[in-house]
């Protein structure tokens, strides 16, 4: 059985949407307040996968507002800085 191919769009708006997932978890814990090793982990990795989500081409040439994203990397960076 062949595998379908998406289209530049249609793997952007699969990109985004499993972007939203880390949008949405890291904004539960931003808002929670609380710091372990296990949930700063988990709030960087989350902020770096959705850097790398932004940085490719489909994504990019989307006309999708990103807002969403931009502000949860930054609110992840603010909360649980890399060294």
């Amino acid at each position: 059985m062949s595998e379908v191919k998406k289209t530049p769009a249609e793997q952007a708006t699969q990109d985004l949407a499993a972007g939203m997932d880390s949008v949405n978890l890291i904004n539960k814990l931003v808002v929670a307040n609380e710091h372990s090793e296990q949930i700063d982990k988990s709030v960087q990795v989350n902020y770096k996968h959705l850097e790398l989500v932004l940085a490719r081409e489909n994504v990019i040439a989307d006309a999708s507002d990103k807002t969403p994203y931009l502000n949860a990397i930054a609110a992840g960076k603010a909360f649980a800085p890399t060294a």
